[in-house]
């Protein structure tokens, strides 16, 4: 049953944020991520299995656009104390990200190398394919990191007083994950290549490749990692 299968998330996004679902909150907490990312996570199988690529090449991407778009129209009437974020109105989110990926899953060109003018992203995009899951699995707890490392620079009289604009910048923020992210890479990336039984690297952007060399292996290796 693949159109109850791909839906059914969805659909119970909708009856939880209707009310016509209701859970205790700790319960509702947990089914409500289940149900928010559940069909975005079931759009990779209909992918995979082609399901996704027979689908009208028309049609699809205007449903996925009005899928959107009814997710910016019930974030309107949902706003709370932050206001636009989607993160705070489940079923918002839940349609926006479903469309989302379908347009990127179903319309999205496949290269074997990437156009002249994007080539500069190379290293970026193969580094990132092979690390997705360490940068997954820790860009949160160094986020939270940030809050107290960017606290101690407060304390230093020199940038408390000329730099404050730039301690209290989430582009401060923003570049510390990054730079931590890039230590974690060096320090327990290369357990990705062991669990997909790669020869282990240390910094695996292709930079020893020569002629900018297919992406597909590291896409699909970064599969296969996810799935194990």
């Amino acid at each position: 049953m693949p159109w109850v299968t791909l839906f059914f998330p969805l659909a119970l996004t909708v009856l939880l944020a209707t009310g016509t679902v209701g859970l205790p909150d700790p319960v509702a907490s947990v089914v409500d991520g289940f149900a928010t990312y559940g069909s975005c996570w079931v759009l990779g199988f209909a992918y995979q299995l082609g399901f996704l690529q027979a689908l009208p090449r028309v049609a699809t991407p205007l449903v996925a656009t009005l899928l959107m778009a009814a997710g910016f129209w019930w974030a309107a009437g949902h706003l709370g104390d932050t206001g636009w974020d989607l993160g705070a109105i489940p079923l918002a989110q839940a349609l926006w990200s479903f469309g989302f990926c379908v347009l990127l899953l179903r319309i999205s060109p496949s290269w074997s190398a990437l156009p002249r003018p994007l080539r500069i992203l190379d290293g970026m995009i193969t580094l990132i394919n092979n690390r997705a899951i360490t940068i997954y699995l820790w860009h949160i707890v160094l986020l939270i990191a940030t809050v107290p490392l960017i606290d101690q620079l407060w304390n230093v009289p020199f940038l408390e007083t000329s730099f404050a604009w730039l301690l209290g910048s989430e582009a401060l923020q923003f570049a510390a994950v990054w730079m931590m992210l890039g230590l974690v890479i060096l320090a327990v990336g290369w357990v990705e290549d062991v669990a997909a039984r790669r020869p282990p690297r240390l910094w695996p952007s292709g930079k020893g490749r020569s002629g900018g060399a297919p992406h597909r292996s590291d896409a699909r290796n970064a599969r296969e990692t996810s799935a194990g």
